[in-house]
């Protein structure tokens, strides 16, 4: 196998990774500070669990896509 192609492999998985990794440990804090003064999504109306975890989804989704665009803006300048 190539070392160029390998090097590629292993950086994708690494950042793969490193994403996930940062999820987790989101989404994880988020659950355990969802009652917490200054809380965007408020219990009263996100008291559904379906519904607490779309909402999670969604931002993570958009979080991610927001953070390709500004590492790409940064690749340009």
């Amino acid at each position: 196998m190539d070392m160029l192609l390998l090097k590629g492999m292993i950086e994708k998985q690494l950042r793969r990774h490193a994403w996930n990794l940062f999820h987790q440990k989101f989404i994880a804090l988020w659950d355990e500070n969802k009652n917490g003064s200054g809380e965007a999504y408020l219990p009263a109306i996100y008291d559904n669990p379906e519904l607490h975890k779309t909402v999670q989804e969604k931002y993570m989704k958009e979080l991610f896509h927001d953070t390709l665009g500004f590492g790409a803006a940064k690749m340009i300048r």
